[in-house]
């Protein structure tokens, strides 16, 4: 593992001051497409190292099933295939969002038959990957094991896991899932605890093999107008199982930094009751704001994203300044407040890490 940049990254995490802000990233694979054809790259070319990122987030193949990517249809356009998770999925190649559908559990009945395959399965670690959540699911991509080894020495790595809402999503689709937490919370809440021993156990897995310092839990809760569903009913069924899975691996030394999109200010006090660090990536659009949770909850959380880069220059440029007048003493790394898609101009980004770079040493 790089050892200035984990430095520099658990510093910030940890609300100590680091030599300069560290800065993260989640690109979409159209983005990088794009950014390859105007830079006259080539295609090998990884944009973590030519931008010199402080940290990087790889995954293994944590699907339910083993077996990740079944081929259904497959046309010019488009193609169809099975995850890991059960569900079916549509990728356009026009488009960077995926359509999820035909989900594998059809009833809350259905919950207490849903099968994980072990979490220790070599082939986890060691085979190649095509699954939903390292990837694009269709796209091969190197084994975990040889992924690490490729980046250990360029970047602070962290692995990552799924909450249970998000295998729920993925299993059981968000309308279905819903119409079950208000129908058949037990079921719920049963199923959510076994997809709890399944992460825990794939995280240890990730954190042992590679010495990594921290994990980001995928759990997408909210829309940019609110959580999907109440506090109540994410205190009641899905905090127990997030509590303990952040009880239990934090028990290895780790950080855990949550992932949602959208709007999660009413499930913040849970969140830092479970045990999470930091939350990420705080969209602007949601109304998550930095400045103002940050008087809230500052030390409690650090903050992973929260910059707008669809923004103009000026704008990009006031947005990392204010957040750079909390981030003195640690909080804070940079990222943009939403995946940076094919439709943000490469100038736009290539001016945030500039702007972060030159004024954010502390």
């Amino acid at each position: 593992m790089n050892k200035e940049k984990t430095e520099r990254v658990m510093k910030a995490l940890n609300y100590k001051k680091p030599d300069r802000v560290p800065i993260t990233e989640w690109f979409w694979d159209e983005f990088v497409e794009k950014w390859k054809v105007e830079k006259g790259l080539d295609n090998y070319v990884d944009i973590y190292k030519y931008y010199d990122l402080d940290l990087k987030i790889i995954s293994p193949n944590m699907d339910p099933k083993i077996e990740s990517c079944q081929i259904i249809e497959k046309t010019d356009k488009y193609v169809i295939f099975k995850s890991g998770f059960g569900c079916s999925v549509k990728k356009n190649y026009s488009s960077p969002l995926p359509q999820f559908f035909d989900f594998s559990i059809k009833s809350p009945q259905e919950y207490k038959n849903f099968f994980f395959e072990d979490p220790d399965d070599e082939r986890r670690y060691k085979g190649e990957r095509r699954d939903i959540i390292s990837g694009d699911g269709i796209t091969p991509q190197c084994s975990f094991d040889e992924d690490i080894d490729k980046n250990k020495d360029r970047f602070c790595i962290f692995g990552s896991i799924c909450a249970p809402c998000e295998v729920l999503w993925r299993i059981r689709g968000y309308e279905g899932t819903l119409v079950d937490i208000a129908l058949e919370p037990e079921k719920v809440k049963k199923i959510s605890e076994k997809a709890a021993d399944f992460m825990i156990e794939i995280g240890k897995n990730e954190v042992r093999r590679a010495n990594l310092p921290g994990l980001w839990i995928w759990g997408d809760i909210a829309t940019d107008k609110g959580l999907l569903l109440s506090p109540e009913s994410f205190k009641e069924i899905f905090f127990p199982s997030l509590k303990r899975m952040c009880t239990t691996l934090k028990k290895e030394g780790i950080k855990v930094v949550y992932h949602s999109d959208g709007d999660i200010r009413a499930i913040l006090p849970l969140l830092i009751e479970a045990g999470i660090d930091a939350i990420d990536p705080m969209q602007v659009r949601a109304g998550m704001d930095m400045m103002e949770l940050s008087k809230q909850y500052r030390k409690q959380l650090a903050f992973v994203g929260n910059v707008n880069i669809y923004e103009s220059k000026e704008k990009i440029k006031e947005q990392v300044f204010k957040k750079l007048k909390i981030a003195k003493e640690g909080g804070w790394i940079a990222s943009s407040s939403e995946s940076v898609g094919e439709d943000v101009p490469i100038e736009n980004y290539e001016y945030f890490i500039e702007i972060v770079r030159k004024y954010g040493v502390l």
